[in-house]
């Protein structure tokens, strides 16, 4: 059943998001007054979500994440939404407790499709194996759906995003490219089959790389999503003694996307993201004409995007391993961290 719900908000998924320049610019604003030595991770951080200690054994993971329809199947697009808001405690090594529905809704909507909205949320939810407990709903011209999450972890096992090491391989779990495939798919551009390696990228849980990931010593963690993987990858190098070595033609790339943007289709956040992070960008001057076509995809936007993970060199290959077998088959090697403080494209 095609219900057209994605006619009902101007922009898909993480599409919607504002540009992470505005973003810096308007929070600067949140100043707590109070000051609370068990806030491990808060605003000031540019992290994934915050972390607040309870006692020496346990925290709790606070995140909130909505999205726009990107899809025209209700069900998938509640599933969606659900991973990806999931995603921030997934990326912070946590387990999810609790969930809370929020959602704007146009009154010319049905009850089924937020019905289907709300049961494909819940099956991730579960899958998640935490629950949904209440929630908030508004009249709104836009359709959006999304989850308030709480989760907890031992704080000595939290992943930051930007604890980094010298030396390091960069590690992501999931193709990129997703973000112009929906955009594209908005104009009734994709056939089904193509359309299909997209929605699997986005309802897969990042709950199966994290359980990897819990084996090894893990260095940083973040997810890739609205800032595309050139700004989250800026984001783990927040503290400006770290840089990448950036192999470009290593990241997998979900098929077709390059092309899409080689025929001049964009989405509506993709060049704010170039904006963001091209004064970070080194190349090779005999590289200058490639650079503006990979920089595209660098700054795809991604809903429910990989794990990228900083790791020990030695440890890699086992754990590329385990990502792949357990189902996360385009896992790959993408860079290397150097203390260049930029990213370096490897072409």
């Amino acid at each position: 059943m095609n219900l057209d719900i994605t006619n009902y908000s101007s922009y898909g998924g993480c599409s919607a998001k504002i540009s992470a320049d505005k973003l810096n610019n308007v929070k600067r604003v949140l100043l707590n007054k109070k000051k609370d030595d068990n806030l491990l991770i808060g605003i000031d951080n540019n992290e994934d979500a915050a972390v607040y200690k309870i006692n020496d054994e346990y925290a709790i993971i606070t995140t909130v994440d909505v999205n726009t329809p990107l899809i025209n199947d209700p069900y998938l697009f509640g599933q969606i939404a659900a991973c990806n808001a999931l995603s921030d405690v997934y990326a912070k090594g946590g387990t999810p407790i609790t969930c809370l529905n929020i959602c704007g809704c146009p009154e010319q909507i049905s009850d089924y499709v937020l019905q289907e909205i709300f049961s494909g949320a819940q099956e991730k939810v579960n899958e998640a194996e935490a629950l949904i407990v209440g929630g908030h709903t508004i009249k709104d011209p836009q359709l959006w759906y999304g989850l308030s999450v709480t989760g907890s972890i031992n704080p000595k096992n939290l992943w930051q995003n930007s604890t980094l090491e010298i030396g390091d391989v960069i590690i992501i779990t999931k193709p990129i490219g997703t973000g112009i495939m929906f955009s594209v798919n908005k104009f009734g551009l994709l056939s089904i089959d193509e359309l299909k390696p997209c929605v699997k990228i986005a309802n897969t849980l990042n709950k199966y790389a994290t359980e990897v990931l819990k084996k090894y010593k893990i260095n940083a963690v973040t997810d890739v999503t609205g800032f595309g993987l050139g700004g989250h990858l800026l984001e783990m190098l927040t503290l400006k003694k770290h840089g990448i070595d950036l192999d470009v033609k290593g990241i997998p790339v979900i098929s077709n996307a390059m092309r899409w943007y080689d025929e001049g289709y964009s989405t509506s956040l993709t060049q704010d993201n170039i904006r963001h992070i091209e004064k970070y960008v080194e190349y090779d001057e005999q590289y200058e004409s490639y650079v503006g076509r990979y920089i595209k995809i660098l700054s795809d936007p991604q809903t429910n995007g990989g794990l990228l993970i900083s790791i020990d060199n030695k440890n890699a290959s086992a754990l590329i391993a385990e990502l792949i077998d357990a189902g996360l088959e385009s896992s790959s090697i993408i860079g290397f961290v150097t203390n260049s403080g930029k990213i370096n494209m490897i072409l």
